[in-house]
């Protein structure tokens, strides 16, 4: 006797609890993991402390920290994977974004872009975890994320024309990042994964 599962879709619920997923889920277990992370580093000074964080820790901590909820995520089709993951950035991207702005004081304008970039980031690592590889699509996100990092940690400068050179580089990474994971979101199959 042949058992036959049907293909799964997520229902509304499941697409917002996985939104939510981002906020509840990502935000929390970042923040533990990027200040365990800056614990290790005390002693430096504030401006090696502040590079170190942003430009080394934080790509790999928060890309590590959306995939994380759709690790054990089983049943799920290539494009439905990649459809929550989308969600659970956003999700990230928005909390960020209102942690950044009306907790930290940021320019909205430079937390704007991050918005973007935080789905189409985790996309990526979750077509790698969809097709077997995650290691090779994480870094990438995660190289991705970098370099979105490092034109935003140029805006300290009080500069104007340095700052909106540096909000234009990382605008040119978020697209950048949008188009590699919508590149890859054709790829994607609508068959279980293995």
């Amino acid at each position: 006797m042949e058992v036959t599962i049907p293909l799964h879709s997520p229902n509304w619920k499941e697409l917002a609890f996985f939104f939510l997923s981002g906020v509840i889920i990502g935000i929390p277990v970042n923040i533990y993991l990027h200040n365990t992370a800056v614990d290790i580093i005390k002693g430096v000074s504030p401006f090696y402390l502040l590079l170190i964080s942003e430009l080394i820790f934080a790509p790999f901590i928060e890309e590590f920290s959306k995939i994380f909820a759709f690790l054990n995520r089983h049943g799920e089709t290539e494009q439905s994977l990649f459809r929550l993951a989308v969600l659970g950035g956003l999700g990230f991207g928005i909390a960020e974004f209102i942690i950044l702005t009306f907790d930290r004081g940021v320019f909205f304008l430079f937390n704007f872009p991050g918005i973007f970039f935080h789905p189409s980031a985790v996309a990526i690592t979750a077509y790698g975890l969809a097709t077997h590889q995650t290691l090779r699509y994480y870094l990438l996100a995660v190289l991705l994320h970098f370099l979105h990092n490092f034109f935003l940690f140029f805006l300290t400068s009080t500069s104007f024309l340095v700052n909106i050179a540096a909000v234009a580089l990382s605008v040119v990474i978020v697209v950048a990042t949008y188009l590699v994971s919508s590149k890859l979101q054709i790829k994607t199959k609508n068959q279980f994964i293995d």
